[in-house]
């Protein structure tokens, strides 16, 4: 695996080409997370995490803004009331070692990883605006962040039967069985775990332009 690109002095520019792209018609845009959305991020997950049906957590201190937080890339969508109703973060590895331990599972053979890797994780969008898209969106920001820096793959942790996997599948995400879980969160599974990983260098520009033609009326000007 290569190493790691400097992701905060990388992505400053791509902030800036987010906050041009938010004065769209729709009434969401994207912008980075600060600090200071740390208790509505908190929130956020809380309660999308405690609605899970695939998984249950015994607490939430796991899900809630941690170290880190401050050093990851996080993206939030906001409507036009400035609330925060969707999230996700992008942690970047560089070994297998990292990798495995941001995931907290052991990696199949079958996952053959040549180059950085970014891991999408805390997902989690509001109640009242799930199943418009706004998880997709991100994802598909994400992914062009990361396909223009050379970053090889990317990985997350999905449970089987999770409404977004039939989205992941269709834009070349392959699903993995975890060999070894290492998962320490205070969680009770109610679906097998597993490892989600697209391809970049094979299915990056195909997975990108799938995002955006699905979700073009979230992202037009």
């Amino acid at each position: 695996m290569a190493g790691k690109p400097d992701a905060r002095s990388a992505c400053q520019n791509w902030y800036q080409n987010i906050a041009n792209w938010t004065q769209e018609r729709t009434s969401f845009h994207i912008r980075p997370a600060q600090k200071t959305d740390m208790m509505a991020v908190n929130q956020l997950r809380a309660a999308a995490f405690s609605e899970a049906t695939e998984f249950r957590l015994k607490r939430m201190e796991p899900v809630l803004w941690d170290i880190q937080d401050d050093n990851a890339l996080i993206l939030n969508v906001i409507n036009g009331a400035g609330e925060i109703v969707a999230t996700m973060r992008g942690v970047i590895a560089s070994t297998q070692a990292e990798v495995e331990a941001q995931l907290e599972a052991r990696l199949p053979p079958s996952l053959d990883l040549k180059g950085s890797v970014m891991i999408l994780e805390r997902g989690a969008t509001r109640r009242d605006v799930r199943g418009m898209g706004l998880n997709s969106v991100l994802r598909l920001y994400f992914l062009r962040w990361a396909h223009e820096r050379g970053i090889a793959h990317m990985l997350g942790s999905i449970y089987a039967g999770a409404p977004r996997t039939g989205v992941m599948k269709a834009i070349g995400y392959k699903f993995h069985e975890i060999i070894e879980d290492m998962d320490q969160w205070p969680v009770e599974n109610l679906s097998p775990r597993m490892i989600a990983a697209l391809d970049l260098d094979a299915d990056g520009d195909k997975a990108i332009r799938l995002l955006a033609e699905k979700h073009r009326h979230l992202i037009q000007k």
